[in-house]
Order: structure tokens, then sequence, then C-alpha cells
């Protein structure tokens, strides 16, 4: 890696050398190369990240790439010069090059565009993974995800998925005469959920101030101002487990309709899902980790203390605190970390994490929480436990 990484040194300097800026700040403009390939024919100007190179003597061939689709170049001795035709050597995968030439069809049929110029855009330094065998070591691919997306059409593919989604929430939320708000992500109290908050300093007025971990509470006192449907879709930030299922920094949508209980809430929870699915995905079933999963409303409704009992036995209306809880959970063996849980509401979380979410596969709504758990919801009526 070290010498491929000294070759591309010596590359950008000879590229200096010869008066070539290896950064320009300007390209020419051009089109992309998706709608290059349905043009088939004629004049066009490309820019992309080439991919590979293969030289043939007298000739050259390359793959480029834009976000939009790839295509390949084709560069002659006799179209470029024996000058710029050596400028070839200076270039490295990874490089990000600009080209005006002709398309034809090979003898195998691939669209090509054979090169009358070109010109370097942005020099590569470091060596770029190979695209055929890709990132193996997962560690890195969520590390650098940069990497994994210079080479991963799934990974670069699912944020486009997850721009629709952004934008089909908006439109669904503004149809339905909702406002978007954003409320401060600097709170002075870390409210409206259970979780270790990220602390700094607010060092001109001397106060300690919080990453927010929800924006529940500034919801509500717009609710309180008289807005009677606000939603937000922004950062959270939770200081606590590191895993491919919590990051400390992440997304929400959190929103609130005044004059409405939990049932017509969730009645509205469905059709917000099943649109988005719809359009994200033209359909409303989808198929997961080799299984099939409809979001047809309605969805199932279970009540917490139903789900536990299903899955593991334990009734926690007859275990109520804590000693007669963790009792429970050793006598069946179930494997939780008590080195970390001390209260009641955390162990039956941790009882639900444990046995039950795991098997929740279906659109689900989890319903009738203890109290405990959700200390900022309203009591239900009939159940003030």
């Amino acid at each position: 890696m070290k010498k491929e990484e000294a070759s591309r040194l010596e590359k950008l300097e000879n590229l200096k050398n010869e008066g070539i800026n290896p950064y320009p700040s300007v390209a020419l403009n051009c089109g992309s190369i998706a709608n290059v390939r349905e043009k088939k024919e004629g004049e066009v100007i490309i820019a992309g990240k080439i991919i590979s190179l293969r030289s043939h003597g007298k000739s050259t061939f390359a793959d480029l790439e834009d976000e939009s689709a790839k295509i390949q170049l084709y560069f002659k001795l006799d179209n470029l010069g024996e000058k710029k035709y050596q400028d070839l050597s200076l270039l490295d995968a990874g490089d990000y090059i600009q080209v005006k030439g002709d398309l034809f069809s090979t003898h195998a049929g691939e669209l090509t565009v054979e090169i009358k110029e070109f010109s370097i855009l942005a020099k590569s330094l470091l060596p770029i993974p190979d695209k055929w065998y890709g990132l193996k070591d997962t560690e890195i691919r969520y590390r650098k995800r940069f990497l994994d997306l210079i080479i991963n059409d799934n990974a670069r593919n699912n944020l486009r998925i997850r721009s629709k989604i952004v934008s089909s929430l908006r439109s669904f939320m503004e149809k339905n005469n909702f406002i978007e708000i954003e409320t401060p992500v600097l709170q002075p109290i870390p409210g409206g959920a259970a979780a270790k908050p990220f602390k700094t300093k607010y060092n001109i007025l001397g106060q300690d101030m919080y990453l927010r971990i929800a924006p529940e509470l500034y919801l509500k006192r717009l609710i309180v101002g008289g807005f009677e449907r606000v939603y937000e879709i922004g950062k959270n930030f939770r200081n606590e487990g590191l895993s491919h299922m919590h990051n400390p920094e992440f997304t929400m949508m959190e929103f609130y309709w005044a004059y409405q209980n939990y049932e017509s809430l969730m009645d509205f929870t469905e059709k917000l899902v099943s649109n988005l699915v719809k359009e994200i995905k033209g359909k409303l079933k989808i198929t997961y980790q080799g299984e099939e999963i409809d979001f047809k409303p309605p969805y199932k409704r279970v009540k917490f203390i139903d789900l536990i009992r299903d899955h593991c036995g334990i009734d926690l209306e007859k275990s109520s605190d804590f000693e007669s809880l963790k009792k429970e959970v050793l006598s069946k063996n179930i494997d939780l970390n008590f080195k970390e849980i001390s209260t009641w509401p955390k162990l039956a979380d941790e009882l639900y994490k444990k046995v039950a979410r795991p098997k929740i596969m279906q659109p689900t709504f989890l319903i009738d929480y203890p109290s405990v758990l959700k200390p900022l919801a309203k009591a239900k009526a009939e159940n003030s436990n």
C-alpha cells in the first residue's frame, strides 16, 4: 500500500512539472452518464471517477463512473497524439477526469466513448478498495463510510432511499395540516426520554447545557402555545451504547396533535407508515431477511405485559417489584446483565428487549406500557398503572 501511495505522489509531481493543474477549479458543463447512455450516438462531454484502467499498447480502455451510471472510455494514440496519450500513465483508479468524445458500440455491443480530449479534475493520492471484492471489514465500512460509498452501490442507494423517506414524510404531514418546527438542540434540561445526555458548556452564560435526547418538551410547549399539529425531523443525541442497533447520534421524527387520543394517533400512524412504504417500494408487502412483511393496515396491537408473558412466561403484574422480577428472570435462565440493572423499570425494559422485541417482525403497536416506563405519557383512564 505504501508503494502505491508513493507512486501516486510521484505522478502528482509529474503532472505539476508538466504544467497540468491536478486540482483545477473549473470544469466544462457536462451531462450525466445516464443521459449519455440514452443518447447512444454523437459527441458527448462527461465527467466522473475512473474505476479501472486497461492499457493495450497504442490503446487504453477505462471505466468511468458518476452518481448516475458507468460507461467505458476508449483512448487511442492516433486520436490524442503521443504527448497527450503518455499523460494517461499519470492517471490511476480513483482519479476524477473530464472527457470529450464520440459514442460508439464495440463488437461486443458495449456503449463506449472514443476520446478526443481529456483533462484531470482531481488526482487521488490514496488507492480505492477493489470494487469487485468490496470492503469485507464491517468495522471499516461503518467507520469510513465514504470508502463504502465509492464501491458499494447498495450503500449509495440506501442514502437515496433515506432522502425519499424524509421527503415523503414531510409531504404527508403537510397534507394533513401539520407544520414543521425546529426546536433547540442545546437545552438546559435533558428531557423527553430516559437516556444519558451529552453535556457541554454555554461559556457566555456560565451554564451547563445538554444536547437534546428528544424534542418532546419543546414540541409540547408549542401545543400549549396554540399550535394544534406540529412535528419535527431532527437530530437527537444519547450518550450510551454503540452498536448496529444503537447510534449515539440519530434522526427522529416526532409529532403531536391536540385533541386526539392514542387510538386515533395509532390510526394516523398506520396511514403514515403504509403511505410511506407504498411511495418508496410501490407496494405494501416487502421481503426483509427472508420474511415477508405486510404494511397494510390495521396493524396488530399488543399489550406490553401480554407480550412479555407470551414470550417468556413472566407475569409483570405479579412480579411488581425489582427483587421478585429478578428472581423470575433468573429462574428462567434469561441472560441479562444485572450489573447495569438495579430498578424494576430498567429490568422490565431489558426483559422486553431480550425476549420479545427480536421476535416482532410484522408492524405492531406495543400498548399499555407500565407508567413507570413512560413518565411523560398520560395514564390510561381505566388503568392508572
